[in-house]
């Protein structure tokens, strides 16, 4: 049995051959940089809101791209709703549609629906604030809130009340 098996494969990888059978073709990546306006060739992380935006946490801003081209917004130290920082580490939507991002060393900055402009949580030491500026993750549960995640500063939880 073992050896009718063993000459059967080959019969039929040859049987596909003569039938013109093709193998699928290998699949072909499109490189979507900085000359297609991506702010940075350096990606920490993309992730799709509900109207199919891909949005792109990059180390040059925040990206969001709508198929054809990217919308890009950046650090203005003259504007107060701009990002706190350019270093875009972590990004995540939350079910209101809100743009979340975690910087590097500027905090966790809430891009509203509108997108209009940024709502930044620095870190302190006084109590209610962000634990840290370095922001690496982003998640929210079950209540509403979003959780923070920082380098050396441990877990934060916003009350979605605030």
């Amino acid at each position: 049995m073992r050896r009718s098996l063993w000459l059967l494969g080959p019969l039929l990888l040859l049987h596909a051959a003569r039938a013109g059978a093709t193998l699928a073709p290998a699949p072909l990546f499109e490189t979507i940089g900085v000359e297609q306006g991506l702010p940075s060739s350096r990606v920490e992380e993309v992730i799709e809101d509900r109207a199919g935006f891909l949005w792109v946490a990059t180390g040059d801003g925040l990206a969001r791209y709508d198929g054809v081209g990217f919308k890009v917004w950046r650090h203005d130290p003259a504007d107060p709703a701009s990002l706190p920082a350019n270093h875009i580490q972590t990004v995540f939507v939350d079910r209101e549609d809100r743009v979340w991002v975690g910087t590097a060393d500027g905090g966790l900055s809430m891009l509203d629906a509108d997108r209009a402009g940024f709502r930044t949580w620095r870190g302190g030491s006084q109590a209610g604030q962000l634990s840290g500026t370095d922001v690496w993750a982003i998640a929210q549960s079950g209540d509403g809130a979003i959780w923070a995640g920082t380098f050396k500063g441990g877990l934060n939880r916003l009350d979605p009340a605030s």
